[in-house]
């Protein structure tokens, strides 16, 4: 932990040239069974700063930028709490509009309201596990795509291929991490070329089982479905054991009314994720400029 000295430091400042410095930190701290860094060699980095009132505007620029990013995060906590709520209480709890007149009748499932169907999910979806292409490359050529890879689905920096030969993914198609730590967890709104160690679910029923029900369904049993992953040294998801799964199939017009009203929210979740890389994005290009004194600022 660091305690700034108030007349000389400011605790942001100092926090954003730590940020900066994080590459020389860790060529010094590779060790040969795990990596190390003491309080010996950290302190022996100099950090170039200016007067400690240029660092105190320097901090809240480049904070201002964090409190926008956790904002928004917020805000989509609240939208993905909306969504997973509106899908419990129409699809799960059967307590949609009208649903007080329809009777219940028994089902494999359980009982269900009266004019609902139990499918399998593999007859309502068309599955492919993604590729890895050939070659990727930073910046698009023209005619390429964006490769949707786990850490690009987290905000890392995207890659680009051509889209041959390659399985693509829609913005309503839903991505499920297949190999790894991560896998059975989903993601909806990218759009690119599925990476190898990726899935793609994609309704071929929307009028019945919308793009957000097929979401908002896996996502619901993520948990069970990692529970039931195969390899013994990296995990796999167990396509066959998903596809097996029985969905609650709703009729067109409670599947249309379910989309409506989640359509507008996932629409506002995109829209913040968008704002979040912007943000990101131009704060990690100010960081070293303002930092290094390359961008200088006088008071009006």
């Amino acid at each position: 932990g660091f305690i700034p000295d108030k007349s000389k430091s400011d605790l942001h400042f100092v926090k954003y040239a730590l940020d900066l410095m994080r590459h020389r930190f860790l060529s010094v701290s590779r060790g040969a069974t795990q990596d190390n860094l003491s309080l010996d060699k950290l302190l022996s980095f100099p950090i170039l700063i200016p007067d400690v009132h240029e660092q105190r505007r320097i901090g809240a620029i480049l904070s201002a930028y964090d409190e926008m990013m956790e904002n928004s995060q917020r805000r989509i906590w609240i939208l993905e709490a909306m969504a997973r709520a509106l899908y419990r209480e129409w699809l799960v709890y059967f307590r949609f509009p009208g649903h007080e007149k329809l009777p219940r009748v028994a089902s494999p499932l359980g009982e269900i309201p009266e004019g609902w169907e139990i499918t399998p999910l593999s007859s309502l979806v068309d599955f492919a596990k993604g590729r890895k292409p050939a070659e990727t490359r930073p910046e698009p050529l023209p005619g390429d795509v964006k490769v949707l890879l786990i850490d690009s689905l987290h905000g890392g920096e995207a890659v680009f291929a051509s889209p041959a030969k390659l399985i693509l993914a829609e913005t309503r198609d839903t991505i499920m991490v297949m190999d790894g730590a991560s896998s059975c967890e989903v993601t909806i709104g990218s759009s690119g070329a599925v990476g190898s160690t990726l899935g793609r679910f994609r309704s071929i029923w929307p009028d019945r089982f919308s793009p957000h029900a097929l979401y908002r369904f896996l996502e619901a049993k993520a948990e069970e479905f990692k529970s039931k992953n195969i390899g013994a040294a990296i995990p796999h998801a167990n396509k066959d054991y998903i596809l097996m799964q029985q969905v609650t199939l709703p009729p067109k017009a409670i599947a249309s009314g379910f989309q409506a009203q989640l359509e507008p929210i996932q629409c506002t979740v995109e829209t913040l994720k968008l704002q979040i890389q912007n943000l990101r994005r131009t704060r990690d290009l100010l960081l070293p400029r303002l930092l290094s004194g390359q961008v200088n600022f006088k008071e009006n």
